[in-house]
């Protein structure tokens, strides 16, 4: 009783381990998109969008 219990644990700690990895893979792909669009300068329309200040009179 006491191997299957430990063997449950033992399963769940790598299925945790295993999407923490995926996680940070993908915060990985995320900043390296970050940085990509950084380093080229790009500002997401709507960003811009509320920058400008004739947003309040028209939409864009």
């Amino acid at each position: 009783m006491k191997n299957k219990a430990a063997e449950i644990h033992r399963e769940a700690e790598e299925r945790r381990a295993q999407v923490e990895a995926e996680k940070g893979e993908g915060m990985l792909k995320l900043e390296e998109a970050a940085s990509n669009f950084r380093s080229n300068g790009y500002v997401p329309h709507t960003l811009r969008c509320r920058l400008c200040c004739c947003c309040c009179c028209r939409p864009c």
